[in-house]
């Protein structure tokens, strides 16, 4: 595959794959249009597969990839389930001989943080080290970066396995944007209805007790989230009692879900900024308070944003850097 960087005031030129010994170009009059919520990585991008090396378009739903276990090193063979394309801008991470070219979004496993962060961490120079995998999992030094200037055909892939990632160029990266995961990480195994009957009951049940909270004039953040925990449990069982052929009659139900799903998406993202750049900057004692910030909005322990303050954290504890001890131990609701 061929890259080239263009002066700014010449025509984007994206080269594209090798046809025989020719090489195919095509020329844009005008930038193509963004994709909707792009987070990819460039064609030609080569992607660890359990059949070996693959190029990602190449790749179609069902062939197999290979995920990883940042915390162990372990491959993880998973399922492609889903597969876009478009025209993006992208930029390049130098390691060694690997060149990884992607869009300055699309979120790169940082083995300090033991996170993932947009590219343009580290197009930045916020971030250096990198997750690489050639023959086993090891933590690797950025050489160097630019930022996106040329625009090439990208390819994002969203992958089975609740890790959510995968290998480009040897570098583990994220599967999706990061308002992609769950607000609510996981219901606690007594959430459960017998019967349609039941399920109807206590859908409604819980559709009340999440109105009254995110209804309530000025309430309260931790109210708020609370709330919509409980209209996560409303969600669940009106599913339940559709399966059994029962409507739970709540029609506004799905559309407050996903108004306050978006509300929480940006919440969490605006919140992981922030501890991404306190901990760059070592400014751990701040970063603690932010910390405990998120435990009182977030009380409920299966929200994503609980687990994630939690782990940052034991992060701290692990390199001696948590000095402000977390006084929250709330597990509503």
């Amino acid at each position: 595959m061929l890259f080239e960087k263009k002066d700014q005031t010449s025509r984007k030129v994206i080269a594209g794959g090798i046809l025989g010994v020719g090489v195919l170009a095509f020329a844009f009059l005008h930038e193509p249009e963004p994709l909707p919520k792009p987070d990819c990585v460039a064609k030609g991008t080569r992607v660890n597969t359990p059949d070996g090396i693959r190029r990602i378009e190449d790749l179609v739903v069902g062939d197999s990839v290979f995920s990883i276990d940042p915390a162990t090193g372990l491959l993880v063979p998973t399922k492609v389930v889903a597969i876009r394309s478009g025209y993006r801008r992208v930029g390049a991470i130098h390691v060694g001989n690997r060149q990884l070219l992607l869009t300055r979004d699309h979120p790169v496993f940082d083995p300090v943080t033991r996170d993932y962060h947009a590219a343009e961490t580290w197009f930045d120079a916020g971030s250096h080290g990198l997750l690489m995998f050639e023959g086993g999992a090891r933590q690797m030094r950025m050489d160097s970066a630019y930022q996106p200037d040329s625009w090439m055909q990208v390819f994002d892939i969203t992958v089975e396995s609740e890790l959510h990632n995968f290998i480009a160029e040897g570098i583990v990266v994220h599967n999706k944007s990061f308002s992609d995961p769950p607000v609510i990480a996981f219901l606690p195994a007594d959430v459960r209805c017998d019967g349609a009957d039941d399920c109807v009951n206590k859908a409604v049940e819980q559709y009340k007790k999440g109105i009254v909270l995110v209804d309530k004039p000025d309430a309260p953040f931790d109210q708020r989230s609370e709330g919509f925990v409980h209209l996560k449990r409303a969600e669940f069982f009106a599913k339940k009692a559709a399966e059994s052929g029962s409507s739970a009659g709540l029609s506004d139900l799905e559309p407050r879900v996903h108004a306050l799903q978006i509300e929480f998406d940006n919440d969490f993202k605006a919140r992981r900024v922030v501890i991404h750049r306190l901990k760059q900057r070592k400014k751990y004692d701040e970063m603690a308070l932010e910390l405990q910030k998120i435990e009182a909005d977030y009380p409920y322990k299966g929200s994503r944003e609980r687990q994630f303050a939690e782990g940052q954290e034991i992060w701290l504890k692990e390199n001696g850097l948590l000095k402000v001890e977390s006084t929250n131990d709330n597990s509503a609701p």
